[in-house]
Parts: C-alpha cells; sequence; structure tokens
C-alpha cells in the first residue's frame, strides 16, 4: 500500500521525488513528517516563531523598549537569519521555484523576513538610509509586518488538519483537532492584537485617558506636552466634545491589546476596551467574524467528539451500525457472486449478462445506491427557487423557431453553460458590488459633498443596465404574472424602482412644479427608497443558486458553496441593517449614526453579539430594527456553525455525514432488506437450474 503525506500544500508538493545527498537531507528535513529531520527542525522553527512573537509583543511594553531595545534587535536579526535560510531552503528544494514563490505559504514565508530586510535601510536610526528619499518612519512601521510569522503556525495547523481528515475513521482525532482550535486562537489573537496597537498606540509619555481629557479640558493651564498633540488624543477628545462614550482603557502595548482581543473573539464585549478610528473599527470587525469562525470550529470539535463517544467507529461498539454493516458486507458478497450474470437496472434484473463480460457490481451498487441523494438534492434547490418566484424561465423550451433576440437574451441569462452568461453574470456582480459602494460612500458628508454628482451619474448608468436584465427576464419569463410578483421579480423591481422615482421628482420639478428634496416628506421618502437600492445585494443569490445546483450533486463538496451563501446573507444583513439604522437614527441630537460606514461597524458588533455598548439606538424604530439584527445574527451563526461542522463531519464519515454512517452503510435497514430480497430472487431467477432447465424439459 502506497504511503502518503498528511502535510497541507506547501513547497513540498512542487519538490521533485526523494533524493540522496544534501538536498535530499533538506529535503527530509522540511518537507516529510515521517522523517526524525522534519521532527528536529519544526521543532527549531516553532521555538523561533514563538521567541519571534514573545520578542515583538514585549518590545512594545515601556520601559522594557528603553531597557532592552539592542537585546530586541539582536533576536530580531539572529531570528531573520534562521527564517532566511528556511526560505531559501524551500527554494532550493522545490522542483517548481515559481510555483512555491507564489503560493500562500511562499508568499507567507517571504513576507515573514521582509520587513527586517527593510529596516537595515535605516542606518542605525540617525535618519539615513542606505536607499536615497525612502522614508525612515514607513519603514519602521512595515516592522508590524513581522507579525505575520504567526502565520507559519498556520502551516502547522494545515499538517495537522490533515492528518486528523486522514485518522477521522481510524481513530479518536480530538487532541489533534484541539491542536488545529489552540494554533489558530493563538495566531488569531496576537495578530489581531498587534494590528490594532500599531493602528490605534497610546502615548507613552501621557497620562491614562480620563485624566488626559480632563487637563485638556482645563482651559486655565493649557497642556504644551507633547502627547496632548497626538492624533490619538485629539480623536478622543473629539469624541468627547461630541458626548460620546470613550472606553476605559486604551492600547497601550500589545499584552493589553491581547485582553481586547480575547474579549472580542469570545464575543463577551465588556466594553472597557475597543477601537474607536476607522481602521481600528475594520480591524475589529475582522477580529469578531474571526471569533465566530473560531467558536464555529470548537463547537464543531466538541461535536464531532460526542457524535463518535456517543455513536462509535468501525466496531465502537453501536450494535445496530454493526448489525448494518453486516448486513451490507453480505449483501455486497451476495452480488459479487452474482455480478458474472446480472447487471442491476432500475427495476430488478432487466438482463442476463453473458458469462465473459466482468462487472463490478460492488462499485456499481455503491454509487448507485447513493446516486439518488444528490438528485433529490438538485430537486429541493431547483423547487425552492421556483418557489419564490425566482425560475418562472423555462431553460427547456428553448427551440429552433425562437427569434433572434430570444436567443442572444437566453444565452445571456438563462444558459449558464454559456460562456456569454459566465460573463453576464460577473459584469452583474461587479455592477451590485459597485452601486453597494456607492450608496455606502454618497453617506458621508465630506465625500457626497465632492462626488455627490458623480456617483449620481454612475448610479443612472448602472439602473439602466439592471432594468435591462429586469426586462430580459420579463422577455423570456413564461408565467410573466407569476415572475412580476416573485420573490426575485420584486427584488429586480425594487433594485430600480428607488432611482426612476427619483427621477420623476427631477422631471415634475422642470416643468415648474417644484419639490423640495432637502427636507420635508419627499426628503423622507426619497431616504426610504434609497435604502431598496441595498435589495441589490440579494442579487448575488441568484448565482448562489445557479451555483448550488452544480455543486449539490452528490459527487462535490458544498464547502465553499455554503461559504459563499453565508457571506451573501451576512452582506445582506450588514448592508441593510446599517442603512436602515443610518436612516433612522442620524437626525437624533448627538447621534453616532453620522454615515453608513460608522453604522457598519454597530452592525458588526450587534450581529456577531459582541455589544461594546459604545453604540445603541435611542429610537423607537431604531430599536426594532437592532432586535431584527440581532436575530439575524444569530441565525447567521448557525449558519456558520453548520457550515464549519459540515466540513468537519464530511471529514469524519468520509461523506457529507447525512447519507451514510461511518463505514458507508445506510443509516436505515429497509434499503439493504430490500436489496437483500432482491439478490435473493435474481440468484434464484438466474441459477443454472432456472436459466438453463426451461429448455431441458
Amino acid at each position: 500500500m502506497a504511503e502518503s503525506s498528511t502535510h497541507t500544500v506547501t513547497a513540498d508538493n512542487v519538490s521533485a521525488p526523494s533524493s540522496g545527498g544534501v538536498r535530499g537531507l533538506v529535503r527530509r528535513a522540511l518537507h516529510d513528517p515521517r522523517s526524525l529531520a522534519y521532527r528536529r527542525t519544526l521543532a527549531v522553527i516553532l521555538v523561533a516563531i514563538l521567541t519571534s512573537v514573545i520578542a515583538l509583543v514585549l518590545e512594545t511594553v515601556h520601559p522594557l523598549h528603553e531597557d532592552y531595545l539592542s537585546a530586541f534587535v539582536t533576536i530580531d536579526y539572529a531570528l531573520l537569519v534562521l527564517f532566511t535560510v528556511e526560505y531559501a531552503s524551500n527554494i532550493w528544494v522545490a522542483s517548481n521555484r515559481r510555483a512555491y514563490l507564489f503560493s500562500i505559504w511562499g508568499v507567507i514565508d517571504f513576507l515573514s523576513i521582509a520587513p527586517s530586510f527593510l529596516a537595515l535601510l535605516d542606518v542605525s536610526g540617525t535618519g539615513g538610509t542606505l536607499i536615497p528619499g525612502v522614508n525612515i518612519g514607513f519603514l519602521r512601521e512595515l516592522r508590524i509586518l513581522r507579525v505575520l510569522r504567526m502565520l507559519k503556525l498556520m502551516k502547522l495547523a494545515s499538517e495537522r488538519a490533515a492528518e486528523s481528515s486522514a485518522n477521522a475513521k481510524d481513530k479518536n482525532t480530538f487532541w489533534l483537532d484541539i491542536q488545529i482550535y489552540l494554533i489558530c486562537l493563538f495566531t488569531v489573537l496576537v495578530i489581531s492584537a498587534t494590528v490594532v496597537y500599531h493602528i490605534e498606540p497610546y502615548p507613552v509619555d501621557a497620562p491614562s485617558l480620563s485624566e488626559a481629557l480632563k487637563l485638556l479640558a482645563d482651559d486655565a493651564e493649557p497642556v504644551t506636552e507633547a502627547w496632548a498633540s497626538n492624533p490619538m488624543i485629539e480623536f478622543y477628545k473629539a469624541r468627547a466634545d461630541q458626548g460620546w462614550p470613550l472606553p476605559t482603557y486604551t492600547f497601550d502595548n500589545v499584552p493589553m491589546t491581547i485582553w481586547w482581543a480575547f474579549v472580542t473573539l469570545t464575543t463577551t464585549g465588556y466594553g472597557d476596551m475597543y477601537p474607536v478610528t476607522g481602521f481600528g473599527r475594520f480591524a475589529g470587525a475582522l477580529t469578531m467574524f474571526a471569533g465566530l469562525a473560531l467558536f464555529s470550529l470548537l463547537t464543531s470539535v466538541v461535536g464531532r467528539t460526542l457524535m463518535r463517544s456517543l455513536f462509535g467507529r468501525q466496531g465502537d461498539g453501536d450494535p445496530q451500525a454493526a448489525e448494518r454493516r453486516a448486513k451490507l458486507r453480505a449483501l455486497l458478497d451476495s452480488l459479487q457472486l452474482l455480478g458474472p450474470r446480472v447487471m442491476m437496472g432500475g427495476g430488478g434484473a432487466d438482463r442476463v449478462l453473458d458469462d465473459d463480460q466482468p462487472t463490478d457490481l460492488t462499485a456499481s451498487f455503491s454509487a448507485q445506491s447513493l446516486a439518488g441523494f444528490g438528485e433529490a438534492a438538485r430537486v429541493i434547490v431547483r423547487e425552492t427557487v421556483e418557489a419564490t418566484g425566482g425560475r418562472q424561465i423555462d431553460t427547456a423550451k428553448a427551440v429552433a423557431t425562437d427569434s433572434v433576440l430570444t436567443q442572444v437574451l437566453r444565452h445571456a441569462f438563462v444558459d449558464e453553460r454559456t460562456q456569454v452568461f459566465a460573463w453576464v453574470r460577473r459584469v452583474l456582480t461587479v455592477l451590485i458590488f459597485t452601486s453597494i459602494g456607492i450608496v455606502i460612500l454618497n453617506s458621508v458628508s465630506e465625500i457626497h459633498n465632492t462626488l455627490g454628482p458623480t456617483f449620481e451619474m454612475f448610479e443612472v448608468a448602472m439602473v439602466v443596465l439592471f432594468s435591462f436584465e429586469y426586462l430580459s427576464y420579463l422577455y423570456l419569463a413564461t408565467n410573466k404574472r407569476a415572475y412580476v410578483l416573485g420573490f426575485w421579480g420584486l427584488v429586480d423591481l425594487f433594485a430600480i424602482l428607488p432611482t426612476y422615482i427619483t427621477l420623476v421628482f427631477a422631471i415634475s420639478s422642470s416643468f415648474g412644479i417644484e419639490v423640495d428634496l432637502s427636507h420635508g416628506i419627499a426628503f423622507k421618502i426619497i431616504r426610504i427608497l434609497r435604502v431598496l437600492r441595498m435589495l441589490r445585494v440579494l442579487k448575488l443569490m441568484k448565482s448562489a443558486v445557479s451555483s448550488a445546483q452544480a455543486t449539490m450533486s452528490g459527487k462535490q463538496s458544498t464547502f465553499w458553496m455554503d461559504l459563499q451563501i453565508y457571506f451573501i446573507a451576512l452582506l445582506t444583513v450588514l448592508t441593510m441593517s446599517s442603512t436602515l439604522i443610518y436612516t433612522l437614527e442620524v437626525d437624533q441630537a448627538g447621534t453616532q449614526f453620522i454615515n453608513i460606514p460608522v453604522a457598519m461597524w454597530w452592525a458588526v458588533v450587534t450581529i456577531t453579539t459582541t455589544g461594546y455598548g459604545d453604540m445603541f439606538p435611542v429610537t423607537l424604530a431604531g430599536r426594532v430594527v437592532a432586535m431584527f439584527t440581532m436575530i439575524a445574527g444569530l441565525a447567521l451563526f448557525g449558519i456558520l456553525t453548520s457550515v464549519v461542522g459540515r466540513a468537519l463531519m464530511s471529514s469524519l464519515f468520509g461523506s457529507s455525514g447525512e447519507d451514510t454512517d461511518g463505514d458507508g452503510d445506510l443509516d436505515s435497514d429497509e434499503p439493504i432488506d430490500d436489496a437483500i430480497r432482491t439478490v435473493e430472487y435474481l440468484t434464484a431467477q438466474t441459477s443454472p437450474s432456472v436459466v438453463g432447465g426451461t429448455g431441458g424439459e
């Protein structure tokens, strides 16, 4: 039996077969988990990564930074040599060096050493550089990329994941799964804490935030210290002047920020620390979603262990599973004996085969017995789409008598097999994201004042294209009324309706009917209609549904399809809730919902159930929107947990975990019993006494 490595896709996938000499030794040390050299190399690399991370974290703590700066620099350069040797060795042993250099792990290996080499451009911190014109501050900020060395741990996690998947059917992989979870948790924890600290660093020489704001508020004694002009201090002061909440603690160093990262990853959200800048909130949002993914991973790991303990694996003590396995083996043995003479058809023994026609009925039975599940899934998807009015176009009615226009539109919008359809889908996807981005950016007053007219021109152009799409679907629909009143038809209509109503107001003004769009009822109508533009994100679900019909065949993994649907649902809830809450809360005195990007921070905090308490609605309508957002967040978390769980169940059961049990047996005895009775009947009918006996009488 051929041995196979369980490690992940790295440089070894593009390296030549093992050979002797120094190169062969290096290859084994880097890519052969079965060798002693690999285990020793792995131990050295792990120690180097952890040392690098500890130094990176501690050098942000004052006064450690000042007292041990030379030691930190020495450690960094020593590790730089080690990681450079590792990177060069990976390139050396790779047979396809280009493939390694541009692979995900090759890029990570490069980024883990590039910042330190760039730092060498700074000549002893004197302000001079080896390359004239290079900004020293920029080079020093790039040192944050050293935290990407943490991603090298993900190599180990991926290797453990491959090992877990390979061993899932043979032994308990709980500790391997926990290792994967802890590696991912540690990696995300350190990276998120380091990034947020460098985005919102609190000045070292400044007093606590509350004390600093008190000093700045005292006009009698103006503050002349350098910290008073620090951008973060000024940002906090501006929030205080607006009457907005402020965090109790600030990001003084990475160890302090790790506390925030842990509270955020676990969606606890005490509210004592939180980012306040745009980039800080973006990093915080990514941390929250990473926390949900990690929690889903942990839930699935524990669930997989419970499933194993409850239902067992390959003789672990489940009597029903053991009985089904015994029945199935007996059935397959009978099929093997029957195979030379009988081919199983749709309704039983269709025909008797010649003895010289070999037939592997074991494989045929396994494939045929489970093929129906994929077909059933496709039927469910198709009927679900039709129930929402999304498929009122009969793709099977393309006939030769169709006009040229009908054929062109059918190729562009209906026939998923054509390249034109793929290009149209890509263009529509770009238009959808562009239109959503325009609505979001146009809510920022500074951007609106500068680019407002340009945005309106783009909006009109995109609405023309969306209108053409709507009319095309209406033209091709066999049941036009069902399409117009169906779910997807209404989505397509509401995606273009707001712009046309706005144009009606503008045209009426040209005929002397003045409509004030700056305030009053017309203004509120326009504002609410603009919210409907965000429904365009639901148009992405059409593509997802089409892809689902292709992937849910029972033969392909639906993991990425599930993730796509999750992200579309997440984007829909995120954009709709933030746009609605902004529309409802923007007019309130002292509101923090000053634009949609800021409202999206509130939406992320709410959807992920983190709940910092730094932003919350005050109007009744806003609170109703918030309640629906909370419920949607729980539903989205359920979807994500299901996606991750199905992926892990696949590694445990060797399939989706829905159709078969651990040994490939059917969950019910009835199909097996029916098949056994059928085989017994066929055996009797095709025995020599029956097949050949008639002619002897």
